[in-house]
């Protein structure tokens, strides 16, 4: 957060013409991630922490805009169905803290907040004071509309490097190129050479490395924003694993997510006889856990 410059110190200046109320609260999260090691196969837990702002306490918030649209399973299908039928190769990837890769400057809106103790010692303030309170500049996760902005983000990014945004799925874009000769045109005379659909801060990636054009606008891509992982020819999106085959087949397949998430609930002996009891409070619980 610090790196990406999202956050300062506020002045005295700018805390005096505060009221309590035009201060956000900020806390940590702190979450456990499930990762797989490719060579063995083995499921590795390593904990991640994320300062957030609370974002219900924004001084504006029912004047806020924070729609934003999400990738539809159909258009996930369709991704899916092309990567095999025009031969592209399926790649995955995931921006590092991605909200606070947007280019959107939030110093106009005058928006505050009270960091906890070890954030207001990095930034040389007082740890408990009034004076205790930073200004925020980007999109920090919390707020509510940084999905919005991150996808705005998105959108202007890839449009201005010549990619189509499809009417069916505002979260899917593709890249053609004039190829009137080739088998695969559409009626117009363009072939599909690349596509993207996103969902959160996943990219699902596709293309023909032996297209330049791809391989260039690929490369452009790689350059917008800083990535965690990049993988070749296997993706989880949503829980999904799907694997690509030389043949450029999808296979999808959700075994690893029911094997980690979906757990038998058990059971007392008498209570599997109630078959037409209603399901009761210990249950209940279970089932959203």
């Amino acid at each position: 957060m610090l790196c990406e410059h999202a956050i300062r110190a506020a002045t005295r200046g700018e805390v005096d013409g505060l009221s309590e109320k035009d201060i956000m609260g900020m806390r940590w999260v702190l979450i456990w991630k499930t990762t797989h090691d490719p060579t063995t196969k083995d499921s590795l837990r390593r904990a991640k922490g994320r300062l957030v702002i609370l974002g219900y306490q924004h001084p504006r918030l029912l004047g806020l805009k924070t729609a934003s649209p999400t990738a539809s399973r159909s258009g996930k299908h369709l991704y899916l169905s092309c990567c095999a039928i025009h031969k592209l190769n399926l790649e995955s990837a995931d921006a590092s803290s991605a909200f606070l890769q947007t280019s959107a400057n939030l110093e106009g809106e005058d928006l505050y907040a009270r960091p906890p103790p070890e954030v207001a010692q990095t930034l040389g303030l007082p740890v408990r004071s009034e004076y205790t309170v930073i200004k925020i500049l980007k999109a920090i996760y919390g707020l509510t509309n940084a999905r919005r902005l991150w996808y705005i983000d998105i959108s202007l990014k890839l449009t201005e490097r010549q990619w189509i945004k499809l009417g069916c799925d505002k979260r899917y874009w593709i890249l053609t190129k004039f190829a009137p000769d080739d088998p695969q045109c559409n009626a117009d005379g363009y072939k599909l050479i690349g596509q993207i659909i996103t969902h959160a801060d996943d990219f699902l990636i596709a293309g023909d490395l032996q297209e330049p054009e791809h391989v260039a606008a690929r490369d452009v891509l790689h350059g917008l924003y800083r990535w965690g992982k990049w993988e070749i020819g296997h993706t989880v999106c949503a829980g999904v694993s799907c694997k690509q085959l030389q043949n450029f087949e999808i296979r999808a397949d959700m075994k690893d997510y029911i094997k980690e998430n979906v757990h038998l609930l058990e059971l007392a002996p008498a209570r599997k006889r109630q078959l037409s009891a209603n399901t009761n409070h210990t249950e209940m619980s279970a089932f959203r856990t």
